[in-house]
């Protein structure tokens, strides 16, 4: 009875209670079943200034959700309209988990997958998966995973399993035969967009470091975040760059006050992050 009504309390707490959505998601897994389902495994960091969070899932029909703590303690939470709400106030980091039914589509002998995220994630195919074409360049793509980064992805896809017998050592050639000419021409036009952009990035680089009277260990910093993604640790850049603490404290509050980073916390650690207007020029 005293467990039930502590769940009770808990639940009305998360209603009643502003919500917060700070947290940053530290890894997002998407694994496909061959019966058209897929399992999202999703780790959070609570920024330690949040109490509850809300946690959209790719569907409004997540089933069989499960969500726990950094050390595996079952948490109470809320699903309703898409999101998952918690109370976050004692936790460092949420693990969540869930299923989507009928998530992936088949059209002859092919699936297709369409994802929309605005994070980094990773797609874990069956085994037996030939990769026949990606809407856009992914990250990395090798056998059974790929890793995308944020936006709009649509992955094509076939099983060696579906292949008729007589044809299925020819079709499956032809099948890797393709795979391999996207994976070529993927990553030739990756590496010409990063080139590119790299080079873009110098030339702004060099001009804000004129600009602002940089000196090499800002101009390295600058050159660290934006190879992060724009975003990392303090003791992340710290370890890059070789500097002591009270070094690299100095330097980050130079840069902040310049405009040029800016600085939060995610639990007890400062976390730097590219300004919006660094943003825009890159």
């Amino acid at each position: 009875m005293k467990k039930m009504l502590l769940l009770l309390m808990v639940l009305f707490f998360l209603i009643s209670s502003p919500v917060s959505a700070s947290y940053i998601t530290k890894n997002f897994t998407l694994i496909v079943w061959k019966d058209n389902s897929i399992t999202i495994d999703q780790t959070i960091i609570p920024q330690d200034y949040a109490i509850h969070i809300k946690v959209p899932t790719l569907s409004d029909k997540a089933s069989n959700i499960l969500v726990l703590s950094e050390n595996g303690t079952v948490l109470p939470y809320i699903y309703s309209e898409g999101y998952i709400t918690l109370d976050v106030s004692t936790l460092r980091s949420v693990r969540i988990v869930y299923t989507i039914e009928n998530f992936s589509h088949k059209k002859g002998a092919v699936w297709y997958l369409n994802v929309s995220l605005e994070v980094p994630a990773t797609i874990v195919f069956p085994n037996d998966t030939v990769i026949v074409s990606v809407s856009d360049i992914p990250i990395k793509l090798e056998h059974n995973k790929v890793l995308i980064g944020p936006g709009n992805i649509t992955i094509y896809y076939t099983y060696e399993s579906i292949i008729a017998p007589k044809n299925r050592g020819f079709t499956k050639y032809i099948l890797m035969g393709v795979s391999l000419l996207l994976v070529f021409v993927f990553f030739t036009i990756r590496k010409d967009r990063k080139e590119r952009k790299k080079k873009h990035f110098e030339d702004t680089l060099n001009k804000i470091a004129k600009e602002y009277n940089l000196n090499d260990e800002e101009v390295n910093a600058l050159r660290f975040l934006l190879s992060m993604g724009g975003k990392a640790s303090q003791s992340e850049l710290r370890k890059a760059l070789d500097l002591p603490k009270t070094t690299t404290w100095r330097m980050v509050k130079r840069l902040e006050q310049m405009g040029l980073i800016k600085v939060y916390k995610v639990g007890r650690e400062n976390w730097i992050e590219l300004s919006e207007d660094m943003q825009k020029l890159i």
